[in-house]
């Protein structure tokens, strides 16, 4: 990853996330604090997701992608390293352009708890599978197939790493009612 895209990628995050956060009406919900604690969540659920997908056996990156045992260890952390950046840069940015604004609107409404949240996460995460899958996968065979395909791994990953992120922001289980 070049050094200036990791700068640009950075420099979009803080600007988006300062500008949701001195606009929102709701900000006293998260913390400067809690929110960074949110977007370190949600870096470890990347983390724990591109483990889980980067690793194949030694004997299928032999046999089938014809990978050298000596040349094993090196390619799983490369693929490692490069899910980790994608996850990352894609995790963080949809929480700053577009999770923490909706965070913030259900937190104005009175229903700032992990499952409305979550549900907002699922709706948030079928929309953006069904709009890349309009766009990117148009042209496939079996459109539909592959579609429900993308969506059946999506909205699970955006699950773990909506739950990390307000796990690590401290969003509550279920709000109080008014005493």
């Amino acid at each position: 990853m070049h050094p200036v895209s990791i700068i640009v990628w950075l420099g979009v995050l803080l600007a988006s996330t300062c500008i949701t956060y001195k606009t929102a009406t709701a900000r006293m919900f998260l913390s400067p604090l809690r929110l960074l604690t949110g977007y370190a969540g949600a870096v470890l659920a990347c983390a724990i997701l591109a483990a889980y997908s980067a690793y194949i056996s030694p004997s299928e990156a032999s046999a089938v992608w014809h990978v050298p045992t000596e040349r094993y260890r090196e390619v799983l952390q490369r693929e490692f390293i490069s899910s980790l950046f994608l996850s990352v840069m894609t995790a963080t940015t949809g929480i700053a352009l577009v999770g923490m604004p909706v965070m913030l609107r259900l937190a104005r409404a009175g229903h700032a708890q992990l499952g409305w949240i979550m549900m907002a996460s699922v709706a948030i995460s079928l929309a953006w599978s069904l709009l890349f899958s309009l766009v990117f996968l148009s042209s496939a065979t079996f459109w539909l197939k592959t579609t429900l395909q993308l969506i059946g791994l999506s909205i699970p990953a955006h699950l773990f790493i909506c739950g990390c992120f307000c796990l690590g922001a401290g969003v509550p289980w279920k709000t109080r009612a008014p005493a």
